[in-house]
């Protein structure tokens, strides 16, 4: 199932849910040791992608963004466990 099919159907139905991104492919040089980007990171690009429509000039669409995404984005920024290398996770332009 997808993701944002989950966290759907957890709103729509009013229960809290717990998502628990366990595999490595979600950020594999982490996994390995290393550090991730948007390039190497599923987790880190939804980040990304969130962030740059919530920061465009077209409010309404920052403002929709915000209320449909901010919270799986705030629960990616907060992941501690994924290790980045600083000011590496813009260098994927078309995020």
């Amino acid at each position: 199932m997808e993701l944002g099919q989950v966290m759907g159907r957890a709103i729509r139905g009013g229960l809290d849910a717990h998502i628990v991104f366990v595999d490595a492919a979600w950020a594999p040089r982490t996994a390995e040791g290393g550090f991730d980007t948007v390039a190497t990171s599923l987790l880190l690009r939804m980040a990304a992608i969130i962030e740059r429509h919530t920061l465009g000039r077209d409010k309404m669409t920052a403002h929709l963004i915000t209320n449909l995404y901010g919270n799986i984005h705030s629960a990616i920024r907060m992941a501690t466990t994924i290790k980045t290398e600083p000011h590496k996770e813009d260098e994927y332009e078309d995020a």
